[in-house]
């Protein structure tokens, strides 16, 4: 009696080492978002041991956190109550009325909170070199922006509105 799957192994050809590394190189770029893998790490490693050695920095960082989820708390059950609240006094992206309205204001609220707060954190730390940085806010930038569903909301409601 024959094995069907050590048959099946002798069968199949061996990887084209090519191939291989193509779908590794494409991979890596999702991750690196199109960066060379050390200008990554690099960037991301001058950030983390320049944070490491600044204890006033991490203090910094962690209270502008916990001030920023303050804020998303309380306008939240500000805006639950039906009160129309714009969500960012003074930019223009957020300037229609449906922004100022439930549930829009407080993902909106709550993006520009997070993108602020990851700013700061990348940019305010002594020792990170200036091309690093802009490393790190490029990175960034392309994670947070698919996080911004509270716009893609608002424009799917728009889109249904006038339909």
């Amino acid at each position: 009696m024959t094995n069907p799957s050590a048959d099946n192994a002798k069968a199949m050809p061996p990887p084209d080492a090519a191939g291989l590394a193509s779908a590794l190189r494409a991979q890596l770029a999702t991750v690196t978002g199109g960066l060379a893998p050390d200008v990554y790490v690099n960037a991301w490693w001058d950030w983390y041991l320049n944070l490491a050695k600044e204890p006033p920095t991490q203090l910094e960082i962690m209270q502008d956190a916990m001030a920023k989820a303050a804020d998303n708390w309380s306008f939240a059950l500000r805006a639950a109550t039906g009160q129309s609240l714009s969500p960012a006094e003074g930019d223009a992206r957020y300037g229609g009325e449906a922004w100022a309205q439930w549930p829009f204001n407080v993902y909106a609220r709550s993006y520009r909170n997070y993108v602020d707060w990851w700013q700061k954190a990348w940019s305010n730390v002594p020792g990170v070199t200036p091309e690093n940085e802009r490393t790190l806010d490029f990175v960034a930038r392309t994670r947070i922006r698919p996080l911004a569903r509270g716009h893609q909301a608002y424009v799917r409601r728009q889109e249904t509105e006038r339909s």
